[in-house]
């Protein structure tokens, strides 16, 4: 370390005594010099002590971030929009409510660093589907990898056939399996777990005995919510609400039970006639999800995508395709629908 020269400043410095007797300059030089090398040993020794200090601080500085990353780095501000349907006198419109939210997360965190586009602009049951992913290893591992993810949704969805119903032309709907490129990646999760479901966990036959129990009641339709549970076994679960419409061509969940906290709503397309054997019915014509979305709000009313629209939550639709198998599609919340694909059931 380089010292800044001090000679012209040490007369100022030097005790009366050292200077009181000019004419003895050989003791003169002498106390000078002995009083540079004191001078310049307090200035080392105030200089070190300063970069001790400093160094100190910045290590002690450094462990406690150490120690505790979360409280630096998990603390998050997360937007999400909710909608309503509001009629006033004179006006009928949709209004849509920013809502914020701080959570403690890191996994959260480290979400919306990778997807900044999503925060501010998904519904609250995409937030609720996320913070529950969370808790399932495998899920978020898959969120953080979508080139993972659409691997592995593309290979079940080429397992198996699929079926388009009259509703593919309305509006320019369309449900071919490459609408998985339009899907949110919260939505691409949602469908793989759907199918990894479907696939692998025995679903099938429950989704079976609904239909045939929905086919025989006339009087009304079957549907429900559906439930992520990351903890469980079994993850994925329909869970059967009765309707409060007497109608069989439509179905409305009885009570309040349309929530953010359900990853989805479900219901049957499944007229019958009697005219065939119940293992032999095929509404594949009535197939997927029922009305559309477009620029007008009149024309948007009505039908299954308005009430995923307005409630804010995805949908599936079941539908019964004969030989003992059915269809099963993905809705969400914004109009995109996916054909999963049929399915077997005993």
């Amino acid at each position: 370390m380089s010292l800044p020269k001090t000679d012209l400043a040490l007369p100022l410095l030097l005790p009366p005594l050292l200077v009181a007797d000019p004419s003895d300059r050989f003791l003169y030089r002498r106390k000078v010099g002995e009083a540079i090398k004191l001078v310049n040993r307090i200035i080392i020794i105030i200089v070190l002590g300063i970069l001790f200090s400093t160094c100190r601080s910045t290590k002690d500085s450094v462990k406690s971030s150490s120690e505790h990353p979360a409280d630096l780095e998990s603390i998050f501000t997360v937007r999400y929009l909710t909608r309503e349907l509001r009629i006033d006198e004179e006006y009928m419109y949709v209004q849509t409510t920013e809502h914020e939210e701080q959570i403690n997360s890191a996994e959260a965190a480290e979400f919306f660093h990778a997807y900044p586009d999503l925060n501010g602009f998904i519904l609250e049951s995409d937030y609720r589907f996320l913070m529950l992913a969370i808790q399932d290893g495998q899920a978020f591992t898959l969120l953080m990898n979508r080139k993972r993810l659409f691997s592995l949704i593309s290979e079940y969805l080429s397992e198996s056939n699929h079926v388009y119903s009259q509703y593919s032309s309305i509006g320019g709907l369309t449900e071919t399996p490459d609408q998985i490129y339009y899907l949110n990646i919260l939505d691409q999760l949602k469908v793989f777990l759907l199918l990894d479901t479907l696939y692998k966990r025995g679903i099938t036959a429950k989704i079976g005995g609904l239909l045939v129990a929905d086919m025989l009641n006339t009087k009304t339709e079957y549907g429900g919510v559906v439930k992520y549970s990351p903890k469980s076994k079994q993850k994925i679960k329909l869970e059967f609400i009765t309707s409060s419409s007497s109608s069989d061509s439509g179905y409305i969940p009885e009570g309040d039970v349309i929530n953010p906290n359900h990853m989805a709503m479900w219901h049957n397309h499944a007229a019958y006639d009697f005219s065939v054997p119940l293992s032999e019915v095929d509404n594949s014509n009535i197939a997927g999800p029922s009305g559309k979305l477009s620029g007008s709000l009149l024309s948007s009313l009505g039908g299954d995508l308005w009430e995923y629209f307005i409630n804010g939550i995805d949908g599936i639709v079941i539908t019964p395709t004969g030989n003992r198998t059915f269809n099963l599609d993905f809705a969400t919340s914004e109009g995109i629908v996916v054909d999963l694909g049929i399915f077997s059931y005993e």
